[in-house]
């Protein structure tokens, strides 16, 4: 279990309470081997036999080793397909196919499906805050994380045998790893279900007839298989995140047209939608059978695979502006991609918007996270875009240039990428409106944790600039509030949302604003069995990397950590190691470790910028920081001479071809330190405000 070694502390009613709940998911794990391997112990010698506290927690059954049966199945089932099957690309298995074969057969599918025990893990994510809101983030992730084991195990066993059932269960094992912090496996698996696919080739359409007129196609499994494939490429482009060296699907390869509406798969009716061009249809269809408007059969599915292929496009250009043209010309690949996302908007239907229509409509239909998502996805990769008028707020390689007669050019667009990152927290505002679960999908707390450095860092800009009154720095604020708080809800349901939290803490402190959660999460002493990790020196080899261009938080950054933690804890142990290297708790257990212990105190911090807190009531620093003793927030200092667009992360002071931040994110890991944290690029001196770090 992983709440064994978590190094957080989490508001319970009382710790004896936590150590109940952690005896009981223990004993329900023994107790259930006891009855594969008899125990010698007699039940009148053994307490897990004589305790009556498994009967008292309706959820313990989500921590057996054996799926349930009757109600408890089908309400396990019932959840994945409310809150994953309508999300980014998931759904791909066929609801009415699914639970006829699990109605008719529920003994040998709850015996040998690895995809039923994988879609249980994932609806017993949701189930249990149902059941037991109020338990420790980290007890609630470990809910049906022992189905997914088994379903792992059973498709790593013949990897010979391919199947298209295979590949499904592998795809929400992805989601499933990713989700409780498991991110060198999803890494591992978001590879092995890019060659699955095309090993069974699901690239190309299965035959030429469509339309399934002849008796032996089925419009059912042919659509399973493209949104099969297009989940893949969604995958795919999320792990690549724009860098070559990581991509293993091109857009060109991907010759199938693109996923129906719902409705049309739910039922079975065969349809010609367009392929990821717009207006394009398959060359093979016949012409008398192209409908006059394909993409009327097209569904929120097919939207949101386009904008994630435009993404792909907007995070190589941001990698890669060393060999772009200026920005401002005419012909630039900045002008084209902001009119790129122009022309999708413009292309969406009435039912796609973001307004109280659209939101009402896809809540009743269980696709209100979908909406959610593609709305986030929309702006954030606008915020992504736009990012190169803030360059040191994100990892980029090398900075634009601006000339003097081009400042307002570089205003407009940070003003632009501002916008946007508002435009996020207002909606993820209105979806934690409807339910938390709405924010069901994994990177939504990433983009809540962006989207709240965005608009800080532009709150300091606005005292140079001016260009905002008082009345929208209030709503600004607001605005970062909400996604604390959000990212605080969301932490049962996706263990990054908790990195993403505590570094949102520290980036409002920094800014002068006092964080107003419900809870507040506080970082604990050395616990029993941590190893400390010394911070070697510049010795990373001289060499272009993934590293040198993602964010912390990339699926890729985060499974080479977690990949490292495992070295390092086998070289301070010497002996192979035990541990689990994708537990999130080891990785969140380094939040601040060494520095906890070996930096002073901050006693009485400085705001990040006065003229700020000013404007914000000048919170004094007693009541700043009150509930707040066991964080430690590194001491800035301010120039008022440089300009805020000057600051940099580091002094150039090494040669080679990586950036200077680069090297330092590159020793931290070396280190084991987690990359996520503010702190590591201040340490009190620097000179940089704490949330100024790059991404």
């Amino acid at each position: 279990m992983r709440s064994q070694d978590a190094q957080v502390v989490y508001v319970v009613k009382d710790a004896r309470e936590r150590e109940s709940i952690v005896s009981i998911i223990q004993n329900q794990t023994v107790l259930e081997k006891s009855e594969v391997v008899p125990d010698t112990l007699s039940s009148a010698s053994n307490p897990i036999h004589n305790s009556e506290s498994l009967t008292e927690k309706p959820w313990s059954w989500l921590y057996s080793q054996e799926l349930p049966e009757g109600s408890k199945l089908w309400a396990l089932i019932e959840e994945y397909f409310a809150h994953i099957h309508p999300m980014r690309c998931f759904g791909f298995v066929h609801k009415p196919s699914f639970m006829q074969r699990i109605d008719e057969d529920i003994g040998s599918c709850r015996d040998e499906e690895s995809l039923l025990h994988v879609i249980c893990a994932l609806g017993a994510k949701f189930l249990i805050l149902n059941y037991a809101p109020q338990l420790p983030p980290d007890i609630m992730l470990g809910a049906g994380n022992q189905w997914a084991k088994i379903a792992k195990s059973r498709i790593f066993i013949d990897l010979d045998d391919l199947s298209i059932e295979k590949l499904m269960t592998a795809i929400l094992l992805y989601d499933h790893d990713l989700r409780i912090g498991s991110y060198a496996s999803a890494f591992m698996l978001s590879g092995m279900t890019a060659r699955m696919s095309q090993a069974l080739q699901l690239n190309l359409e299965s035959s030429a007839d469509v339309l399934c007129l002849k008796a032996d196609t089925s419009p059912i499994v042919n659509e399973a298989r493209r949104r099969l494939m297009w989940s893949c490429y969604v995958m795919d482009s999320w792990v690549g995140s724009g860098v070559n060296q990581l991509t293993l699907l091109e857009d060109r390869d991907v010759k199938i047209q693109l996923p129906c509406h719902s409705h049309n798969f739910t039922l079975g009716i065969p349809c010609i939608t367009e392929t990821l061009d717009a207006n394009k249809v398959l060359n093979f269809i016949p012409q008398e059978s192209v409908p006059s408007d394909p993409s009327q059969n097209m569904g929120i599915e097919s939207y949101f695979i386009r904008l994630v292929s435009s993404r792909k496009k907007v995070l190589r250009y941001v990698k890669h502006l060393n060999s772009a043209k200026p920005p401002w010309q005419e012909d630039s690949e900045f002008l084209s991609l902001s009119a790129e996302f122009d022309t999708w908007r413009q292309s969406l239907p009435q039912s796609l918007l973001w307004n109280a229509g659209a939101i009402y409509a896809r809540k009743e239909s269980s696709q209100l996270g979908a909406l959610t998502l593609l709305w986030c996805t929309f702006h954030q990769t606008l915020v992504d875009l736009y990012r190169i008028g803030m360059p040191i707020l994100f990892r980029i390689q090398k900075d634009i240039e601006f000339p003097p007669d081009q400042q307002e050019f570089l205003e407009n667009c940070q003003r632009a990428c501002f916008d946007n990152a508002r435009e996020v927290s207002n909606i993820l505002a209105e979806a934690l409106r409807h339910g938390i679960k709405i924010l069901a999908d994994t990177w939504l707390c990433i983009i809540a944790h962006d989207s709240t450095k965005v608009m800080l860092y532009y709150l300091k800009l606005n005292e140079r600039l001016q260009s905002l009154d008082q009345r929208e720095v209030n709503e600004t604020i607001a605005l970062a509030q909400g996604n604390l708080e959000g990212l605080l809800r969301m932490r049962p349901m996706v263990a990054t949302a908790e990195h993403c939290y505590l570094s949102v803490i520290k980036m409002m402190v920094a800014a002068g604003i006092r964080p107003q959660s419900s809870n507040m999460i506080m970082t604990s002493q050395h616990g029993p069995g941590d190893t400390e990790v010394g911070v070697p020196g510049l010795e990373s080899p001289m060499q272009e990397s993934p590293e040198n261009v993602l964010n912390p938080l990339a699926i890729y950054r985060m499974a080479r950590t977690a990949l490292h933690e495992k070295d390092v804890q086998t070289s301070a142990s010497n002996s192979p190691s035990t541990q689990n290297t994708s537990s999130p708790t080891a990785t969140r257990s380094r939040l601040g470790r060494n520095r906890l212990q070996d930096q002073p105190r901050v006693e009485t911090p400085q705001f990040a910028s006065p003229a700020l807190a000013q404007s914000l009531g000048g919170f004094p620093n007693s009541n700043l920081y009150q509930g707040m003793e066991n964080f430690y927030f590194p001491q800035t200092r301010e120039d008022p001479s440089m300009p805020v667009a000057n600051l940099a992360p580091l002094t150039n002071s090494f040669g080679g071809s990586w950036d200077p931040a680069d090297l330092a994110v590159m020793d931290i890991l070396d280190g084991g330190i987690a990359p996520w944290t503010a702190e590591y690029l201040t340490d009190g001196q620097s000179g940089v405000d704490p949330f100024l770090f790059p991404f």
